[in-house]
């Protein structure tokens, strides 16, 4: 689309940095999925006081006021089905079963997989989520400051390569970053986060190894890379150097083990031309899709997710109703 509209290279890239919200890159997403992750971001960008934790508490006060019990340290094994092929429940590793004739899952498509039965599902299926594509993965920074940084107050930058890179490849060299959320007081931040997308395939020597075990080989590549970070941060935004000290970095090993699952995706699984994501419906009965992987990518794609699936079980047009009488 950018092509048929301009040949400067530099505004294409400038218009296309945004794929850093999505984590599809721009020779591969559809232009409605950029559209509609840009135009949002361009109109109504907000931040959440105390950060993405106040969110996640916001939603567990609310379960815990409707009288929903939450599990965790609780991973599930299996979904449990009857002789016939009912759906009965959900498996925990520790061998528990909690009896369930409804289940919404919100996991990592590939991770899904894991815990149906052979024979639940068609094998088209299963063969069409193993094969989603994954968003790309990160190097993250974080870093703490003496003061608040004023420079990235109300705003967040977006560093291009800047250099002609071909935009039929991923754009590895761009740069994303924000400040530090205001606390629940809505004091500022002191410190920041940058986000670098890389392939996840620049930590696979050490993909045999698990966290807190890994060996002096990759901890001297991780300060690399984040020295890096810190280096080019500095050099694109010279106001802010001598302000920020490391205080800990991410890698797509990382991502693995705290997101869990294999893929190493910034985002997990993608949105990209050509590519079928699964509907919330599942060919087993009481048994539901939910999540990003579902809809659209991130934070307002997760909720529209959800909103899709809580309208294949109590329906669509009662849910509208509900919209309509709010609005």
């Amino acid at each position: 689309v950018l092509d048929g509209l301009t040949a400067n290279r530099s505004l294409k890239e400038l218009l296309s940095l945004h794929w850093l919200l999505y984590g599809i890159a721009p020779h591969a997403v559809p232009l409605a999925i950029h559209a509609s992750v840009a135009g949002l971001y361009y109109q109504s960008a907000h931040g959440l006081l105390g950060g993405g934790a106040s969110l996640a508490a916001a939603f567990a006060r609310r379960l815990e006021s409707l009288g929903v019990t939450i599990h965790t340290a609780c991973t599930a094994r299996r979904l449990q089905l009857s002789a016939g092929g009912a759906l009965e429940g959900v498996e925990c590793a520790d061998g528990r079963l909690i009896t369930a004739g409804n289940c919404v899952v919100s996991l990592h498509p590939s991770r899904f997989l894991d815990l149906l039965p052979e024979g639940t599902v068609r094998p088209v299926y299963r063969r069409r989520l193993a094969a989603l594509e994954e968003t790309v993965s990160a190097f993250i920074l974080f870093a703490e400051s003496s003061a608040p940084l004023s420079q990235l107050e109300r705003s967040n930058l977006y560093l291009g390569p800047g250099d002609g890179s071909d935009w039929g490849t991923l754009p590895v060299r761009s740069l994303f970053l924000a400040a530090n959320p205001p606390d629940l007081c809505g004091r500022p931040g002191r410190g920041c986060v940058a986000i670098r997308p890389v392939p996840a395939a620049v930590t696979s020597a050490w993909a045999g190894s698990r966290h807190g075990l890994r060996p002096a080989a990759y901890h001297e590549f991780k300060a690399l890379a984040m020295a890096q970070m810190q280096d080019d941060i500095e050099v694109a935004c010279p106001e802010l150097r001598g302000q920020l000290r490391l205080s800990a970095g991410a890698t797509p090993l990382t991502l693995r083990d705290y997101l869990g699952h294999h893929g190493h995706g910034l985002y997990g699984a993608g949105h990209r031309v050509g590519q079928f994501n699964p509907q919330p419906a599942t060919r087993l009965a009481g048994l539901y899709l939910t999540g990003q992987a579902v809809t659209a990518p991130g934070v307002l794609g997760a909720m529209l997710a959800g909103f899709l699936t809580c309208g294949q079980i109590l329906g669509h047009e009662l849910l509208r109703k509900e919209v309509r009488a709010c609005h």
